[in-house]
């Protein structure tokens, strides 16, 4: 779990020393890597029977484990996610700011701003700013975390991104692109990698937005 609480006062910024010493132009990106945050959510890149209730219950793992690596680490610094619980709770980020994220961790591989990796419902995400990211702003793989106010500046790639049957919503979401690079308001790829001979129950994506602009 994170516990991250800011207020509108006292935000809490994940940023570079050299964006904290000064030295960092406004859009620069690639300063450092991300935040990842993995949770024992429902994800379909694993395989489940049963059916899925309303409060995120009701699916059993066919084979007892759900270890699916995340995007942005690599051999010791290599991360999981996933389970069969959409009422996990990962913590709280309120009042919280991202910046100049995008790191190369891989070829081809780079953090996001804030990684969602299978983050149940009992996590509290309020008040969340992407800023001047290389990769996405934001990105869900699976889990039932709700996202309310969010704030998207300078995303080089999707402002939200949504995969592996996320079912949580975001509400009240402003997002502003920069005229020269991004332009990608959302990518919303619900069933993303996963093969239909893996897995005995498809859990769908149910994606929803209020007022979100562009």
């Amino acid at each position: 779990q994170i516990i991250a609480q800011g207020s509108p006062s006292k935000p809490i910024p994940f940023t570079s020393r050299s964006d904290v010493e000064g030295n960092v132009e406004y859009d620069a990106v690639s300063q450092w890597g991300g935040l990842i945050i993995n949770g024992f959510g429902i994800t379909n890149k694993c395989a489940y029977t049963g059916t899925l209730a309303a409060n995120g219950s009701g699916l059993t793992l066919s084979s007892n484990t759900c270890d699916v690596t995340v995007e942005g680490t690599e051999g010791q610094t290599e991360a999981s996610y996933g389970g069969n619980n959409n009422a996990d709770n990962s913590g709280i980020l309120e009042y919280v700011i991202v910046k100049h994220t995008g790191a190369e961790i891989a070829p081809d591989n780079e953090l996001n701003g804030i990684t969602f990796g299978a983050v149940g419902s009992g996590t509290t995400l309020d008040h969340i700013q992407a800023y001047s990211t290389y990769d996405d702003g934001v990105e869900f793989f699976g889990g039932a975390v709700d996202l309310s106010h969010y704030l998207a500046l300078y995303v080089r790639d999707d402002s939200i991104d949504i995969d592996e049957g996320y079912r949580g919503k975001v509400e009240y979401a402003l997002v502003i692109q920069d005229l020269k690079d991004g332009a990608h308001c959302i990518e919303a790829d619900g069933i993303g990698s996963w093969v239909t001979t893996k897995a005995a129950a498809m859990v769908p994506h149910n994606f929803q937005y209020q007022r979100l602009l562009k």
